[in-house]
């Protein structure tokens, strides 16, 4: 028994013992010893862990990494945990602070921001609008107009003026105007005479305005309506010749109906007036244009015919009794029988005479 203890302790003295002239040994013994360690990683341990890791619990104790058993609860060493250098955690980068402004120092003042200009936006040109009455650069205007004694009453022959050089006013451009006018033939020849050729207005506006302040009633008594149609008539044909594109517009106006001078009988009158003082007037078929076709001779050379009638309605005067005739005569003549071709106003209200004039040359294109 002794003997036999001693051979197996100097057998493994000699395997772990740094004795000189036993390496052979010495490296048999650790060769057999890593052997043994690897039998029980690859065929015991390391088996069971992966198989049953919920069985397992790994415990950190000091720098030592182990399993503990839940069954046995026997710790076993497997390796040392080397503790390295620790791996640094990366911070986040701090954000830089802004350098604040530097304040002037004192005495130096802070200088004031200069405001930003908001550019004006530029502005679009707005085009320049047709004027309502454009055709008036191709439109010849034909004024015919009585001047009779009658239109000395009630100051019409100055409303008259006042209302044309309104007219007058309204116009422009290539437009062309000619006046002719009637009454007695003992103040004009023959009972009608030209008083302005047509003229284009932008050429001689002056000339125009001159015709206008020139127009005075005549004289004496007469009102020739006939006589003025005939010598319109012939003008504006005359004009048409020489200027075939033109529009052609007529306006006439009248403060009575017509009447001849000298002596008649009743049945040379459409109509008859009497006044208290004995003054008796004969509206006369010689001077109604409507008996010679002279209405429709003009309706058919012109584009449009106006006509303006101004009277007096006091009652039991001559005029108040001829209103009717008048208005019918004028009526007639006009391209319509009511506003726009054909308008009338009252002495009371001369001045309505510049408002229709207006109305008339604002109307000529439409």
């Amino acid at each position: 028994m002794k003997l036999q203890s001693m051979r197996k302790k100097g057998f493994f003295a000699k395997i772990f013992s740094f004795q000189r002239g036993d390496g052979t040994l010495y490296v048999i013994g650790i060769l057999g010893a890593v052997a043994a360690v690897s039998y029980l990683l690859a065929g015991g341990i390391l088996p069971a862990i992966e198989q049953n890791p919920q069985d397992a619990q790994h415990v950190q104790i000091d720098e030592t990494s182990v399993f503990s058993d839940r069954d046995n609860l026997q710790l076993v060493n497997i390796m040392p945990v080397f503790s390295g250098t620790p791996t640094p955690t990366l911070s986040e980068t701090p954000t830089p602070t802004e350098e604040p402004t530097p304040t002037t120092g004192p005495g130096t003042p802070t200088p004031t921001p200069r405001p930003t200009r908001t550019p004006t936006p530029s502005r679009t040109p707005t085009p320049t609008p047709t004027p309502i009455n454009a055709c008036l650069n191709t439109t010849s205007i034909d004024l015919l107009i009585d001047l009779s004694y009658s239109m000395r009453n009630n100051d019409k022959d100055i409303e008259l003026r006042n209302a044309l050089e309104a007219f007058r006013k309204s116009l422009f451009g290539n437009v062309r105007v000619a006046i002719q006018v009637f009454g007695s033939p003992d103040s004009f020849s023959g009972g009608a005479e030209e008083r302005l050729p047509f003229v284009r207005y932008v050429s001689d506006p002056s000339r125009v305005a001159s015709a206008i302040q020139n127009l005075r009633p005549g004289a004496l008594g007469g009102t020739y309506m006939k006589e003025g149609f005939e010598l319109a008539l012939e003008k504006i044909r005359a004009e048409k010749n020489r200027r075939p594109g033109y529009q052609y517009v007529t306006i006439l106006f009248s403060d009575g109906v017509p009447e001849v001078s000298g002596a008649f009988g009743p049945d040379e009158c459409v109509a008859e007036a009497r006044d208290g003082d004995g003054n008796y007037r004969c509206f006369a078929k010689a001077q109604d244009p409507r008996r010679f076709g002279l209405d429709s001779d003009m309706k058919g050379l012109v584009d449009k015919v106006y006509s303006v009638a101004i009277y007096d309605d006091t009652p039991g005067t001559t005029d108040q009794q001829l209103i009717d005739p008048l208005k019918d005569l004028l009526k007639d003549v006009a391209s319509g029988r009511s506003s726009p071709y054909y308008q009338d106003t009252t002495i009371r209200t001369p001045s309505q005479l510049t408002t229709i004039f207006k109305a008339i040359v604002n109307g000529i294109c439409k």
